[in-house]
């Protein structure tokens, strides 16, 4: 069984300022771009995740947000974190409903579950050693913004493989 995601992208100005504050390498050399995950699910078979990520696109559309502060999980991750909104909450619903609907239960140790989902876009994931220094440079160097989320995106997770993106309307 694989676990599989379905992020947000960003334009060109969300991408580029969550660029500019990406420290650590893990991101980089694993070809990720800057997202918002909206779920993590468990699947046998790669159709039904791509039928499930289709059916819940279908209801999205393009909608503004804006990073407000930054923050760390334990296990080395840092990220910026959106406000919270109808539009991205509307958009996590209809992934997870469309998930479960097709009979595909959470991932991720259930992090991505009602009322334990944290939205959030990391800049630094897997840091050890260095997420001190890490941290001090996303928060000296952070200013909230706001962007357009442009695109969703289908992932296969580990190893990291982009699978499917629509852009929204």
């Amino acid at each position: 069984m694989a676990e599989y995601a379905v992020s947000l992208c960003f334009d060109s100005k969300g991408t580029a300022q969550l660029l500019r504050l990406m420290c650590g390498n893990f991101m980089y050399e694993n070809s990720i771009r800057p997202h918002l995950t909206l779920g993590v699910f468990n699947c046998v078979y790669e159709r039904d995740a791509l039928d499930a990520f289709k059916a819940a696109v279908s209801r999205m559309g393009r909608f503004d947000i804006r990073f407000t502060a930054v923050g760390a999980f334990r296990g080395g991750c840092i990220f910026c974190s959106p406000a919270s909104d109808k539009p991205l909450h509307d958009s996590y619903r209809y992934v997870y409903n469309s998930f479960l609907d097709m009979g595909l239960p959470p991932g991720a140790d259930g992090m991505y579950t009602p009322l334990r989902w944290i939205p959030h876009a990391a800049v630094a994931y897997h840091l050890v050693s260095d997420l001190s220094d890490c941290f001090n440079y996303v928060k000296r160097n952070f200013r909230p913004f706001e962007c357009t989320v442009t695109e969703a995106a289908l992932v296969r997770l580990d190893p990291f493989s982009e699978l499917y993106t629509v852009e929204l309307n």
